[in-house]
């Protein structure tokens, strides 16, 4: 869809991957996502692609919900969703400047060490399972 203003063009791709796995929520707006099954996509949206605007998406979400929660509902939207893979993924939040980031001025710092701070977390739980086993790691 091409949404057009003032001589100005802006093009809106709207997609979506899979049927949803729980009832949508009636907005004014029309039907959506309801907002922990969004919640999952967007960290999906992260593992698969990394854009700046995921990680803005994700830190807000995790605010909400919480890490837990969010690979709880991307685990059962998505089969393939591997832990070792978006730990790599929020490795790349430095190849964008803060300017990229669609995240306040205040909130860039806290942004970027935690995800720094998720990415040591899962690196280091991923490599006591390794070590331990799935059911024997310390906690």
């Amino acid at each position: 869809m091409i949404v057009s203003r003032s001589g100005e063009e802006t093009l809106v791709d709207l997609a979506i991957d899979s049927r949803p796995h729980r009832q949508p929520t009636v907005t004014v707006l029309g039907p959506t996502l309801a907002p922990l099954e969004l919640a999952g996509r967007k960290l999906l949206a992260l593992f698969g692609r990394a854009e700046a605007r995921d990680f803005a998406d994700v830190y807000v979400l995790a605010q909400r919900f919480g890490k837990d929660t969010l690979i709880e509902q991307a685990q059962a939207l998505d089969a393939g969703f591997d832990l070792a893979v978006l730990a790599q993924m929020i490795g790349t939040l430095g190849r964008f400047d803060d300017h990229e980031i669609p995240l306040g001025h205040d909130e860039l710092p806290l942004a970027r060490g935690f995800f720094t701070s998720w990415a040591a977390e899962l690196t280091w739980a991923l490599s006591q399972v390794r070590q331990f086993g799935a059911n024997d790691f310390p906690e």
